[in-house]
């Protein structure tokens, strides 16, 4: 049976500049903790958008036993500079880390899931934590706390360099350094999951959620892909799709972020045993 939800929202994690940065924590009532956390990342091409569009995915994942956190960050503006939203996920990550007790939240269970930019953010979050030299600046809140995350699920993410490029209005080299399809084969991301409509005429699959889960594959990273037939971008607002994507999410999480070990071992028993029905043919 799902949890009841209690929301805490307009809640300051954070000041950038002049700027507090808030999130709105979606708590499942009675669940036993430390929760597992997903710090949920809203879209609009950096520039536009806000938190409150993901209650409803927050409300999900929560009601399955998540502290799901909807994150607010800085938009871009004409006195706020990419990469200011990297800088303000890593903050939220690490916050949530030096205040786990008081949240209730389990620091090694932490998770990103980002819709369109959001994606693009979590990802370049996720793949440059505690990175020395890249996505590293912002007022460093908590700098002694990992900014190292445990899985990511990304919802049609722009990942490639001339798309990022063209979006944020960067040179090459700075577009590459901000395109996530350039750190799948280093071995930097934890466990991804790729939800994606193959009808979006804005980040087409192929080119970024296909072509990433598949350099990820080739790399022997962990990661699954969920394509939705002829389904355009931000597909998750059509009737019942959130409920059906915040499922696979959850899955996905649980598989990699919350009970591994469990799934590593009914895994390994089914292999075992379609392995040996297959010899046996």
């Amino acid at each position: 049976m799902p949890y009841e939800v209690t929301v805490e929202p307009d809640q300051q994690f954070a000041t950038e500049g002049s700027q507090p940065l808030l999130w709105d924590i979606y708590r499942p009532v009675d669940a036993p903790g430390p929760l597992p956390v997903t710090l949920i990342l809203h879209g609009g091409g950096w520039r536009r958008g806000d938190r409150s569009r993901m209650a409803e995915a927050a409300t999900g994942l929560a009601a399955r036993g998540y502290l799901a956190i909807a994150v607010g960050y800085r938009l871009l503006t004409d006195e706020v500079y990419w990469p200011a939203p990297v800088h303000d996920v890593k903050t939220a990550v690490r916050t949530v880390r030096a205040r786990a007790p008081e949240l209730g939240a389990n620091p090694d269970q932490i998770a990103l899931v980002g819709y369109s930019a959001g994606a693009h953010v979590a990802l370049l979050a996720a793949a440059t934590a505690g990175s020395a030299s890249v996505f590293a600046g912002g007022d460093r809140a908590y700098d002694s706390q990992s900014e190292v995350v445990g899985a990511v699920a990304a919802f049609f993410p722009p990942v490639t360099k001339e798309r990022i490029g063209s979006m944020l209005d960067l040179k090459p080299n700075a577009a590459a350094q901000a395109a996530p399809l350039e750190y799948a084969s280093r071995g930097v991301l934890p466990p991804v999951l790729f939800l994606h409509g193959t009808g979006d005429p804005l980040v087409p699959h192929g080119p970024h959620s296909l072509a990433m889960f598949d350099v990820l594959r080739d790399a022997g990273s962990v990661t699954d892909l969920r394509l939705y037939h002829d389904l355009p971008h931000e597909f998750v607002r059509l009737p019942g799709m959130t409920e059906v994507t915040v499922h696979d999410v959850a899955s996905f999480l649980d598989r990699h972020l919350v009970h591994p070990e469990e799934f590593t071992t009914a895994l390994d028993a089914a292999k075992a045993e379609w392995a040996a029905r297959a010899a046996a043919r």
